[in-house]
C-alpha cells in the first residue's frame, strides 16, 4: 500500500485519484482504493462465499452469496486524511440476511 504517490493509509495524506464525481461524494484518494483492495482480498480469501461492498469500488464476490455481506469505507474522513489531521477511520460492517452483526 502507498506506492502510487499517495502517501499510504499509515502515513496519512494522498492524492486525490479524481475518479469520484461530486454527485456521489467527497474525494477519493489512491491510498482508498488500495486500501479497499487489500480489505477486499483478505476477506473473500477467508471468506469466498461472502460478498463484499465496498465504498470506492462497489461489489465483489467470489461465489455469490445473499447471506453475508460485508460493508467497507476504507478511509471515512478522506478530507481529513488528505491535509493529514488525523481525524479518520475505517468501517467495516458484517450484514447476515441483510442484518447488522457488527
Amino acid at each position: 500500500m502507498g506506492g502510487g504517490g499517495g502517501g499510504g493509509v499509515a502515513g496519512g495524506g494522498g492524492a486525490e485519484d479524481g475518479g469520484r464525481g461530486e454527485a456521489e461524494g467527497g474525494p477519493v484518494t489512491i491510498a482508498d482504493r488500495e486500501a479497499e483492495e487489500a480489505m477486499d482480498s483478505v476477506i473473500l480469501k477467508s471468506f469466498p462465499s461472502h460478498a463484499v461492498f465496498g465504498e470506492e469500488n462497489g461489489w465483489r464476490c467470489i461465489e455469490k452469496s445473499d447471506d453475508y455481506v460485508c460493508v467497507l469505507d476504507p478511509i471515512d474522513g478522506t478530507k481529513s486524511f488528505i491535509t493529514g489531521k488525523p481525524l479518520f477511520g475505517t468501517l467495516i460492517s458484517l450484514l447476515y440476511n441483510g442484518k447488522p452483526v457488527f
